[in-house]
């Protein structure tokens, strides 16, 4: 059978971020380098492997976190088969768990692009009602 999830886990992390074009820095042994989903004036954007040898990052900045397949996903925009496709894994029978890991992944980006749109038009009323344009004087703000 097929087992998609050591597949994802045998590969590396840190050619996926140099490919990205984020510059890692080595530092007191750890990879470190500025993340690409905020602005940090320090690198807070950490590659490791964790205890069972798989590739994971974490940025302390903005809290995100994952394997590969999650910077890919993040990165690209791309959905879960995009991301394997991205990545060259050739994708076989799937496992309960596999499914499992493409139903999650698939909210999780839903989720996130919804509130990604719920920002972009709070942003946009703020703008265009004028709170931004023409402040309140009364109150004292200008």
């Amino acid at each position: 059978m097929h087992d998609l999830t050591n597949q994802i886990k045998q590969i590396d992390l840190t050619g996926v971020v140099r490919e990205a074009g984020i510059e890692l820095q080595k530092r007191r042994g750890r990879l470190l380098a500025h993340c690409p989903f905020h602005s940090d004036k320090k690198p807070s954007f950490h590659v490791y492997q964790d205890s069972t040898g798989k590739w994971r990052f974490y940025c302390f900045g903005c809290g995100i976190h994952g394997d590969a397949l999650d910077l890919v996903q993040r990165l690209h925009g791309l959905d879960f088969k995009g991301a394997l496709n991205h990545l060259g894994i050739r994708q076989g029978p799937l496992t309960s768990a596999d499914k499992k890991r493409i139903s999650e992944s698939d909210r999780k980006r839903q989720r996130r692009q919804a509130r990604q749109q719920r920002e972009r038009e709070l942003a946009y009323r703020c703008i265009y009602s004028g709170r931004l344009i023409e402040p309140d004087k009364k109150r004292g703000l200008l």
